[in-house]
Parts: C-alpha cells; sequence; structure tokens
C-alpha cells in the first residue's frame, strides 16, 4: 500500500510535466495526418477543407502552455521529493515553472501573426519538447536528471538552431552549437563521475548533509578525496558556463542567434536562462555550502564563478560596441547580463540569490519587449521574400514609422544601458550592491564601470532612432506598421512593468526574498 501511494504521488508531481508531453504529442499527430495541406491548397481547390499546420498548431501549444500553468498552480502536490529523491517540488520550483512558461508563451504569442503562411510545424513541436525539459531541470534534485533534462532541452535546441534549412550559414551556426554542446554535455559526465565516484551519491541534499558534516575533511575513510570531487565540481560549472553563454565560454552564441530565425533567437535569449539559473542556483547553494574541502574552501567554485562573469561583462560590454548587425548586439548584450546574474550566483549567500532572481526577471521582461519590436517588421504579405531587420541603421525609420514603438524601443534601450529610474537601473544595482557587501569589489567595480560603458552602444541606437531618419521610399522594404494586437498589450504591459518598477519595488522585492528564505532554509 505503501509502495502504491508513493507511485501515486510521484505521478501527481509530474502532472504539468505529462501535461505538455501530452499536448505536444498530439500536435505532433495532427501535424503528420496534414504535412502536405500546404501543397494541396496551392495547387488545387479539391482539398479545401485540409488545415494549414502552422497557426493552428501554435495556437494549440499556447493552449496547453497555459492549461499547465493551472496544473501547476493547483496542483494537489507542492511540496516534496518523489522519483527516489531526484524530482524536488517546492514554492521555489513552483515560481520558477511559472515564470519559464509565461515567458515561453509571450515567446510564441509574439510571433503568431508572421507564421500564418508558413507551413512549418516542426518549430512548435520541438519548442514544447524543450520546455518539457526545462520544467524537468528546474526540479532536478540529482545529477543524472539534472542530465537527462538538459539533454532533452539540449536535443530540441541543436535541430531548432539550424531550422532554417536554407541557410547555409544557420546550417553552420546549429553545427557549432551541436559540436559545442556534446563537449560540454562531456564535461559534465565527467564531473558527475567524480563527484559519484569519490562520495556514492548523485541527490544534491546527500551532497550537501555530507559536505556540512565534514566526512570530506577525512580522506582516508571512505576512500573520499575531496580534491577530486571539488575538480567534480569545477567541470560541472563549466558546462553550466557554456550553456548559458558566458565567457569565455561563449563563442556560439553570436553565430547562433544570428543564423537563427528571429522567433527562434527570441526563444534562446529568454527561456533557457530561467530554467539553468534556477537548477544551478540550487545546486550551487545548497550543495556547496560554506565549508571546507580539505584544504581548498569551497568559495574556490564561487571564485571561478565570479571570475567567469567580470570576463562575461567585459567581453559582453566591449564585443557590442563592433557590431553593426541587431541580433549580434543582442547577442554580446545577452553575454553582459549573464555576467551580472553570475555575480550574484556567486556570491553565495541570501543577498546574492535574490538579487539574481530580480534581475533574471527583469531581463526577461526587457528581451520579451525588444524582440516583440524586432518581430513587428515582418511583413506578413511578402513573408518569404522579405530580408527581415538585420543591421542596426534599419532602425532609423522606426520614428517615422511608428513614434509610440519608437519611444518603447528608447525607454527599453535605457533600461538595458541601467539609466534609473527604469527597472535596469534596479537590476544592476542589486546586484552590484551584493557583490560588494560579500567583498568582491572588483566584480563589482567592473560591473559599474561596464555599465557607464555599455551607455555607449545603446545610445548610438537611439541617436540612429531619433536622429538618422530615413527618406520614406525605405519604409516600403520594413514595415513597422500595424502592430499585431498581442505584440501591442505585450508591450504595454512591459513598459509600464520597467517605468513603475522604481515606484513599487517591493512587490518583486519581497516575493524574492521569501523564495530565497525558502531555499537556504
Amino acid at each position: 500500500m505503501t509502495s502504491h501511494w508513493t507511485y501515486q504521488t510521484d505521478l501527481l508531481m509530474v502532472i504539468p510535466e505529462i501535461n505538455l508531453s501530452i499536448g505536444f504529442t498530439l500536435i505532433l499527430v495532427y501535424c503528420v495526418l496534414f504535412t502536405p495541406s500546404l501543397k494541396w491548397r496551392t495547387q488545387s481547390l479539391s482539398f479545401p477543407s485540409v488545415p494549414l499546420l502552422s497557426y493552428p498548431s501554435h495556437c494549440f501549444g499556447l493552449l496547453s502552455l497555459a492549461f499547465t500553468v493551472a496544473l501547476l498552480l493547483n496542483n494537489p502536490i507542492q511540496s516534496g521529493l518523489g522519483f527516489y529523491n531526484s524530482f524536488i517540488v517546492d514554492d521555489y520550483t513552483l515560481f520558477m515553472k511559472v515564470f519559464l512558461l509565461v515567458s515561453s508563451m509571450s515567446a510564441i504569442g509574439i510571433t503568431l501573426e508572421y507564421i500564418k503562411k508558413i507551413n512549418n510545424f516542426e518549430y512548435i513541436i520541438l519548442i514544447l519538447l524543450s520546455l518539457v525539459g526545462m520544467l524537468c531541470l528546474i526540479s532536478s534534485n540529482s545529477l543524472l536528471s539534472l542530465y537527462l533534462a538538459l539533454e532533452l532541452q539540449s536535443l530540441s535546441f541543436f535541430v531548432i538552431a539550424a531550422l532554417r534549412r536554407n541557410s547555409e550559414f544557420s546550417v553552420e551556426s546549429g553545427l557549432k552549437y551541436f559540436i559545442l554542446g556534446a563537449v560540454s554535455t562531456g564535461i559534465y559526465l565527467l564531473g558527475c563521475g567524480l563527484i559519484y565516484g569519490f562520495t556514492g551519491t548523485i541527490i544534491f541534499t546527500e551532497l550537501s548533509s555530507l559536505f556540512a558534516s565534514g566526512a570530506l575533511l577525512t580522506t582516508t575513510v571512505g576512500s573520499l578525496d575531496s580534491t577530486a570531487v571539488l575538480l567534480g565540481f569545477v567541470f560541472i560549472i563549466v558546462s553550466f558556463l557554456f550553456k548559458v553563454a558566458a565567457a569565455p565560454f561563449h563563442s556560439w552564441a553570436p553565430d547562433v542567434y544570428e543564423g537563427a530565425p528571429s522567433s527562434v533567437t527570441a526563444f534562446f535569449a529568454i527561456t533557457p536562462k530561467i530554467a539553468l539559473f534556477g537548477v544551478f542556483s540550487r545546486l550551487f547553494i545548497e550543495t556547496m555550502p560554506d565549508t571546507q574541502l580539505g584544504s581548498l574552501p569551497v568559495p574556490f567554485c564561487g571564485s571561478i564563478i565570479i571570475l567567469s562573469s567580470i570576463i562575461s561583462i567585459l567581453v559582453g560590454s566591449f564585443g557590442a560596441l563592433s557590431q553593426k548587425k541587431v541580433k549580434r548586439l543582442l547577442a554580446y548584450s545577452s553575454i553582459a547580463n549573464v555576467g551580472y546574474m553570475l555575480v550574484g550566483v556567486g556570491c553565495a549567500n541570501m543577498e546574492g540569490f535574490s538579487a539574481t532572481l530580480v534581475n533574471l526577471v527583469i531581463y526577461v521582461v526587457m528581451t520579451v519587449q525588444i524582440f516583440a519590436i524586432l518581430l513587428v517588421t515582418l511583413n506578413r504579405d511578402f513573408l518569404f521574400s522579405l530580408q527581415r531587420i538585420k543591421y542596426i541603421s534599419d532602425f532609423s525609420i522606426l520614428f517615422q514609422s511608428h513614434p509610440v514603438l519608437a519611444f518603447t524601443l528608447i525607454v527599453n534601450l535605457f533600461s538595458f544601458a541601467g539609466i534609473p529610474p527604469l527597472a535596469g537601473f534596479f537590476a544592476k544595482y542589486y546586484i552590484l550592491s551584493a557583490a560588494f557587501n560579500s567583498s568582491f569589489y572588483i566584480a563589482a567595480w567592473v560591473g559599474a564601470l561596464a555599465t557607464v560603458f555599455s551607455c555607449i552602444y545603446y545610445i548610438r541606437l537611439i541617436k540612429i532612432l531619433a536622429f538618422e531618419s530615413t527618406p520614406n521610399k525605405v519604409s516600403k522594404v520594413f514595415s513597422f506598421e500595424g502592430v499585431p494586437a498581442f505584440n501591442a498589450y505585450l508591450l504595454s504591459v512591459t513598459t509600464l512593468f520597467l517605468c513603475l518598477f522604481a515606484a513599487y519595488p517591493s512587490l518583486l522585492l519581497t516575493f524574492v526574498h521569501k523564495l530565497a528564505l525558502s531555499l537556504l532554509a
């Protein structure tokens, strides 16, 4: 009876993941049955009832995500461990999962108007499949479950990165991403092997108890070797740094951002960071307590993260200066923002963890907003022949074509630059304050100076928007008019959030502080 109840409890924990799996399976079956529908509809009118694939499948995908959010909020199992302690559910995982799904719905929703004429259903199926992996990733409580979830996410991303099959650059960037991703996975498995070989466990909570008990201080008992365990964690950290595109493991990010379609780039820029920072913060903070491993202190791993954060901030800030293409600029901006979030993780305390969550939320809001603006430039009447907005100079028509949209983009860029009183300023302020209070003075000063330096390329883009107008004939190439309803509502909400965060910061800060307390308790 006990065994049956335990099995039933485990299944209740993963009801949201099961629902999403069923959702993408139904979409796959539907799309496979009607794959040739576009060809038939264009060549003959004898099949008028055969539906197109992309728009219905994307709408059904959004419904699946919304239903998954409802299941998460009403799951009878709100906290506990399952599947032999390898799967965890608590308030922290609930927040991260809901945040992930809402962000994903936004990333999919801003593309709805532009996919009505594309008979490509693989995109939404791969997106949902990767989201199943990311949901499992957030709830991972063992190194093995983390690996399986990470691979489910990564394999989907490898295909999505090369989704534009007719583009050699897209295929090349996808192949580069695949090769480097395989290498990082091998490094992760090597780290897991070292940790399991010298501790006998892969469960996060058991590793935490083992380190807290001081068992690794005596290397002769149970053949435990603290140096090998520490090296294993270093390998895991390196693998994580690659996955989030942190320097010096960032080489794949600019090419993938540029080579992939804009809708795919938006998804890449938003969702993986939520899942990866969600699980890695738990792994680093819970599994690596403030104890000693032999002669090497645990903050050694924190120092590696801080070092990578400093390099990421510098590479992202300086690398963006020379960029002329929009998506490469966003890639380097993303690298710099990842650097700021890594500073908070490296602090390994409640203040740093809270600052990381606040920064993550604000970064996702800003990224969703800027991609919602970029995707407005797609002319739906000439979707296949129109070259999407590519260069920064292409924004020169925005002010004369759509002043409200131009104002929204200016607010977004000021927030990215960290100009007060917008939300982006507070995101960086909390991170730098946590670094200073944790005695990481170099990281704090580098972050502060890089924030000032990054204003150069953001203000350069604002100058193009406001002062470098282009003759009206150029507007025939890029169309900013007719903002889709979903994009318009989303831009309104995100702009209000960025502008009003300074008036009510306690709403998010209090909630994040409670999450930090629950994780560090």
